[in-house]
């Protein structure tokens, strides 16, 4: 498969850039440890219970976040599109209790865990900004859980990206 080229990854890495508001200096040694990644419909790009290894940026496509309940029903949280980053507990080295299913084809740029390091050693309030939005999404699960009339676990600490 020839998907992951030099090409593709400089492209993606640009929206990367705006995304997380770095400069282009700052992710230029990136280059060559990111990924180009592109998932089918129905292929899973993040698995309940992993640690991720880095983060991802939807650079196209559509992808559901879910979670489980606790009687191991499946609960829509988000869905997840261009410019969503799949993954932040990388940072934290924590896993997940989610797992993202592609709704259609989606492409993502694979950040590893070592560059999101480096990012953050730099940056410090990229670090600030990315538990913010940790804390987000638990609130997106708490209030899916809700919707479907499912009580949330005790002393779940619902980690969902």
């Amino acid at each position: 498969d020839d998907y992951d080229t030099e090409a593709r990854r400089e492209s993606m890495l640009s929206r990367f850039v705006a995304t997380i508001g770095c400069t282009p200096d700052e992710v230029a040694t990136a280059k060559p440890l990111v990924q180009a990644e592109r998932y089918a419909k129905g292929e899973k790009i993040q698995h309940r219970g992993e640690i991720p290894a880095g983060i991802r940026l939807v650079i196209s496509g559509l992808a559901e976040m879910l979670v489980e309940g606790p009687a191991g029903e499946r609960v829509p949280v988000s869905e997840m599109n261009a410019d969503d980053l799949i993954g932040l507990t990388s940072l934290t080295r924590q896993g997940i209790n989610a797992t993202v299913v592609c709704i259609t084809e989606v492409e993502v740029l694979f950040v590893p865990v070592e560059v999101l390091d480096k990012l953050v050693a730099n940056r410090p309030a990229l670090a600030r900004d990315i538990g913010k939005e940790v804390d987000n999404r638990r609130m997106r699960v708490a209030a899916a859980f809700e919707k479907a009339g499912i009580k949330i676990p005790a002393g779940s600490k619902l980690i969902a990206y």
